[in-house]
Order: C-alpha cells, then sequence, then structure tokens
C-alpha cells in the first residue's frame, strides 16, 4: 500500500476496494486487524495487485494469528462461582 502513494491517497484505495473508512487502511498496514477474505477481490483491484497473492497473504496472516491463540490450551479450571457450582 505504501508504494502506491503517489498514485492514490488511502481514501481512495478505502473507496475503491469498498471500506467506508479510510482508517482501515492503516489499521491493516499495522495489524491491528485483518483483511476481510470478501473484500480481498476488489482490495487487489485497488492497489493493482495480483488478487490470488493477496488472499494468499490474508490467508498465510490468518492462519498465523490463530496459531498464536492458546485456545487449544486453555485452562479447564472454573472462573465464576456459577461454574465451581455446575458439574463437570
Amino acid at each position: 500500500m505504501r508504494d502506491l502513494k503517489h498514485r492514490k491517497s488511502q481514501k481512495e484505495i478505502a473507496h475503491e476496494a469498498g471500506f467506508v473508512n479510510a482508517n482501515m487502511l492503516s489499521l491493516l498496514q499495522s495489524g491491528a486487524t485483518k483483511v476481510p477474505l470478501d473484500r480481498v477481490p476488489a482490495l487487489a483491484r485497488a492497489l493493482g495487485v495480483d488478487r490470488a497473492y493477496l488472499m494468499h497473504l490474508s490467508l498465510e496472516h490468518l492462519s498465523a494469528s490463530r496459531q498464536r491463540t492458546p485456545s487449544s490450551t486453555a485452562s479447564t479450571r472454573p472462573v465464576t462461582e456459577n461454574e465451581r457450582k455446575r458439574p463437570v
């Protein structure tokens, strides 16, 4: 996205990709949010990049973030009083 600064503004790219707010591009660049997979084709078009490549990058990023999620190692200890009372 940074390479397109001289050709398109973030607002133009966001509009072409179907995002309401241009701030979404900043969030994507910083990694604060993931590219919604349904927006990949429009975003690729707006950026002038191959959509298969952008989809690959998006899926790779999504997969990497899921691997870091400790859901599979989450504790099974009761957290609340109600959970302590509930039979296991």
